[in-house]
């Protein structure tokens, strides 16, 4: 409690010098100078030419501005540049003439670099910043290793441009993983070289398939901003579009089966899109598998893959007698024996593959009596009440934390159906920035992480960064900052909010407001603690 007060009492300093920056860094000194500068006079010494492109995804090289004579110059020295560093540390030390980042390793580059364009108060027509509290001293670095993002393009298509400006945004509040929810019932939209007219028939429409040029832009975006991505196919439920590619067919149960959906005052309907289990006693659908996993390994060589693995219909499963009776003859009592079955030996085919690659799984107290690996990853997106549920009946697992209460951004929304969303009211960033990981009973060596999830049953191409921005932001702060405050100064987050969300616009995103335009311009006067 102590430790708490007294780090409150910091960031309630920083937050009246500094300009406030999501998440916070783990130490900021500063001083009292201020200077403006032109923004076309920023310049990136040749050790930071780097990050010179990272920079100009943000701002347009080409838009008129005033230079100055000396410049602002931008340093970057890393202490271990080889591809293989992934340390996120760094310091940054600013003045009225330079900036200087030093990182442990080519991420921490990235990671100084967004918090110095917090310190950035831009003009309105974004052609000078004034920066405050000059020196400035950071010392900072991330608490836990993955800080996630999950986007869902099975149930709405998203674009290269879309994803790419996602990834972008993600660097800003330094997230580092895109978990790429590819696959699920309503389509396939990834080519498959291993099958090449998978994606032609699984797709919703020929235009919406990701190439492979598509992935090697959006890979090479990634690489670019030290993020790495996660890709899921989804199974051995959510593979109904699997089975549009008519050869796959018979992998599936319940291929095409529709559950019909009540709607208050309209009756029922027959909802979509129909469902598809595989067949996890036949040894064509391992095969499929590897092959498939083969080519989604070529396109995304980072260490990591998701293979989903909940919400499973076991009805789908009792509907064929030759699993029955695999069942018998195996011992396999129920059907979460068979799911546990099934993974294992997924994760075989995954290991065939690579060695080294790690595998994530859905979990949610239903899945709970399924055995998993000691190895395997497990991501929670049950109620957080539930989440010390996990390490009780997993004490040796690493988990990501998505409790659906606070990291789902699709709560508060409308269902598919015009009903109200199953997961309840809508999470505001102010509910989702106190999230704190360590309360929930898991010790911190477990938690590998979290991640905030982006469900497009209603979500597309136009309104998902709204969707995502700035909430995703207050969450990721959970998983960033070192120490964290028991009362969050509302004055220091509302600002960054708004800073961050301004940065974006400035680029044409599209961002919710988290407040009303007076307080976004008086936010200390509607935020400070009334006596």
């Amino acid at each position: 409690m102590i430790l708490r007060f007294s780090l409150l009492l910091c960031l309630l300093a920083v937050s009246f010098s500094v300009r406030p920056i999501i998440p916070t860094p783990t130490e900021i000194t500063s001083g009292s100078a201020k200077v403006t500068i032109p923004r076309c006079a920023i310049q990136f010494a040749p050790a930071a030419q780097s990050l010179l492109e990272v920079h100009e995804s943000f701002f347009d090289p080409s838009s008129p501005c005033a230079t100055r004579d000396p410049p602002f110059t931008v340093h970057a020295q890393v202490a271990d540049p080889s591809e293989s560093c992934s340390n996120e540390t760094y310091e940054l030390d600013v003045t009225s003439t330079e900036a200087r980042i030093l990182a442990a390793c080519p991420p921490g580059t990235v990671r100084g670099y967004a918090t110095l364009l917090y310190l950035f108060e831009f003009n309105e027509d974004m052609t000078e910043v004034t920066i405050d509290s000059l020196p400035i001293h950071v010392k900072d670095g991330p608490r836990f290793e993955h800080r996630g993002l999950m986007i869902d393009t099975a149930r709405h298509f998203m674009t290269k441009k879309t994803i790419m400006q996602v990834i972008s945004s993600m660097a800003l509040v330094k997230l580092n993983v895109l978990h790429w929810h590819i696959s699920d019932d309503d389509s396939f939209p990834l080519y498959s070289p291993s099958y090449p007219s998978l994606a032609k028939d699984a797709a919703f429409s020929p235009s919406m398939v990701y190439t492979k040029r598509d992935i090697l832009e959006i890979t090479s975006q990634a690489k670019r901003y030290f993020i790495k991505i996660v890709p899921e196919i989804d199974t051995p439920s959510h593979t109904r579009a699997i089975g549009l590619h008519e050869p796959l067919r018979k992998l599936l149960t319940c291929f095409d089966t529709r559950r019909t959906v009540e709607i208050k005052g309209y009756g029922r309907v027959r909802g979509g899109p129909p469902e598809g289990v595989l067949d996890p006693t036949m040894n064509e659908t391992y095969a499929f598998m590897k092959n498939a996993l083969k080519d989604v390994f070529g396109y995304f060589n980072w260490d990591m893959v998701h293979l989903g693995g909940d919400e499973v219909l076991e009805e789908c499963w009792d509907s064929k007698k030759s699993i029955k009776k695999f069942m018998d003859d195996n011992g396999i009592r129920d059907y979460k024996e068979l799911l546990g079955y099934y993974i294992e030996r997924l994760r075989k085919v995954v290991k065939d593959i690579n060695p080294s690659k790690k595998t994530i799984q859905w979990i949610t107290p239903h899945e709970s009596k399924v055995k998993y690996g000691e190895d395997q990853i497990l991501q929670y997106w049950g109620n957080s009440k539930n989440l010390k549920d996990v390490y009780t009946r997993f004490p040796k697992n690493k988990v990501i934390m998505s409790p659906n209460d606070y990291a789902y951004l699709d709560c508060g929304y409308e269902s598919p159906y015009g009903r109200n969303c199953w997961c309840g009211e809508f999470k505001t960033w102010a509910h989702m920035y106190r999230f704190e990981p360590t309360d929930f009973g898991i010790p911190k060596e477990n938690i590998l992480g979290g991640e905030v999830c982006a469900w497009a049953e209603v979500m597309n191409n136009d309104n998902l960064e709204n969707k995502l921005w700035p909430r995703s932001a207050a969450y990721a702060a959970a998983f960033w900052e070192q120490r964290r405050p028991e009362v969050p100064d509302l004055v220091s987050l509302a600002t960054a909010l708004n800073s961050f969300s301004h940065i974006l616009k400035s680029r044409g995103i599209r961002t919710s407001p988290i407040t009303g335009e007076y307080c976004e311009r008086a936010t200390k006067e509607c935020f400070s603690k009334y006596p």
